[in-house]
């Protein structure tokens, strides 16, 4: 089943290459790819036995960590924005303002994501120290705090705490949560989840601590 899924996964990304070749190729062909901008972009990786787990429910690198790659004519990207890796935090809620940014167009005030523009200009930039995730699945819900090195989660239905330093583990194969040098970092983390969970109306946090166990609503508002 496993070795199945794989041959799956890779054909279906062997197909969507053949079509963003054909894409570009007619851009090329109209003369409209000096005039374009290329964001390639997924919802959620699929895992593939990472953890001993596939899909996308799991706080994990391998659900969570999707691609973002930013492409185009020379009209709009910054000059020497071509080639360059950027590792600042980004999520797909980034990618309107970017696109209104590129096309010179304003950025509605209501807009909760950050333009990209800088980080095209500077990769060393950052829009954000760190990113709130949340994934409702049962007994597996969770909710994650990520930062460009490090990652802090919370199983909300169990309790459960997890924290792995990205930079030195990036296939999340060491659980420090229980590391006395890494106490104030995850206190750190978990506060800024806190900060994030306060106000929701599951009432994953009372008299500023989390709260496990709570039920999620059928519908958020």
């Amino acid at each position: 089943l496993i070795r199945q899924a794989q041959v799956g996964y890779y054909a279906c990304i062997t197909h969507l290459d053949h079509q963003i070749g054909r894409l570009i190729l007619a851009l090329k062909e109209q003369e409209l790819y000096d005039n374009s901008i290329i964001i390639f972009t997924a919802d959620h990786g699929e895992e593939l036995c990472d953890h001993h787990m596939f899909r996308k429910a799991r706080p994990y690198e391998g659900s969570c960590h999707i691609p973002l790659i930013i492409s185009g004519g020379k009209k709009f990207l910054p000059k020497g924005a071509g080639s360059t890796r950027c590792s600042s935090v980004v999520e797909l809620r980034d990618i309107m303002p970017t696109l209104l940014d590129l096309a010179d167009a304003p950025v509605p005030d209501t807009v909760d994501g950050k333009s990209l523009l800088p980080l095209l200009e500077d990769p060393a930039r950052s829009v954000r120290p760190w990113l709130h995730g949340e994934h409702s699945f049962d007994e597996y819900s969770n909710h994650w705090i990520v930062t460009e090195t490090d990652k802090y989660i919370w199983h909300s239905q169990t309790g459960q705490e997890q924290y792995f330093h990205l930079e030195k583990d990036p296939h999340e194969l060491t659980d420090l949560i229980a590391e006395d040098a890494c106490k104030m970092r995850i206190q750190e983390l978990r506060g800024h989840l806190i900060e994030s969970l306060e106000n929701r109306r599951e009432g994953f946090v009372e008299n500023g601590r989390l709260v496990p166990g709570r039920p999620y609503p059928p519908v958020l508002s």
